[in-house]
């Protein structure tokens, strides 16, 4: 019963907070631009960039929305099992991405990048409302 009772409270604030970032009465294609870096070691040029373009999105992932589905059952008030599940990837597309290498204080290579991505916001709002309906159907 208490963990529906929180299942319940964190979907709303979930929902809540991803629906002020893509109303249903605006639904539009947002663009957003996200940074990451890396510092080069023993790896290519091309592994690098990839770890700066992987950054990159993170850091854009977390300006768009970040979807948490958590699910926790404790029994005698012992924690038993916890999954926390992050979604936001899957929604973002990445129109350019623009490199820039410097030399940092110790002489190390840094990979930069800079992305531009896209995201539909109906495409968001979409993916909210199913997962709610999957929700609402596994708790009765």
């Amino acid at each position: 019963m208490l963990k529906k009772f929180f299942s319940r409270i964190l979907t709303t604030m979930i929902i809540f907070g991803s629906v002020i970032t893509a109303s249903p009465v605006n639904a539009e294609v947002k663009i957003y631009e996200g940074d990451g870096e890396y510092y080069m070691t023993d790896e290519t040029l091309d592994v690098a960039k990839e770890q700066a373009k992987k950054e990159a999105v993170r850091n854009l992932s977390e300006q768009i929305f970040v979807y948490v589905k958590s699910e926790s059952e404790s029994r005698d008030s012992a924690l038993e099992n916890d999954e926390v599940e992050t979604i936001t990837e899957n929604y973002i597309k990445i129109i350019d991405v623009k490199y820039k290498i410097e030399v940092g204080e110790k002489d190390e290579f840094i990979v930069k990048a800079k992305i531009k991505a896209e995201i539909d916001t109906e495409d968001v709002k979409n993916f909210i409302e199913k997962n709610e309906r999957e929700r609402t159907k596994k708790n009765k």
